[in-house]
């Protein structure tokens, strides 16, 4: 495997999720990196979560990436807390996973209020 490798295209969203919080996700970059001296992979995640309408959004908001190896196994997760009252137009975020079996076969991104 290249020591790095771009896997954007397996970035899965929910529009409707996005639309019920009121963010659209965007300037979504996903990558891995490796292997390790220990067979690990390592995963980033960055993008940028904006206000659908005007500078502010009406709850705080968790931003969830979910990874699924190729059975459909949920095998990490992780959560950014972003509070309504620290947002102002738009919110830069960054994810990072290591992943001890191979690079996974979906990776889900989606908001959802705190």
């Amino acid at each position: 495997m290249d020591r790095h490798r771009d896997i954007t295209d397996l970035i899965e969203r929910n529009r409707a999720f996005e639309d019920r919080v009121g963010v659209r996700l965007d300037a979504l970059y996903c990558s891995v990196e490796g292997p390790d001296d220990d067979g690990d992979l390592l995963l980033h995640l960055n993008g940028e979560m904006h206000a659908v309408s005007g500078t502010t959004i009406e709850s705080d908001v968790d931003l969830v990436m979910s990874l699924y190896d190729e059975r459909g196994r949920l095998v990490e997760t992780e959560s950014d807390y972003v509070p309504e009252d620290g947002f102002f137009g738009f919110h830069t975020f960054s994810f990072s996973a290591y992943l001890k079996k191979g690079p996974p076969a979906r990776v889900r991104l989606f908001p959802k209020r705190s």
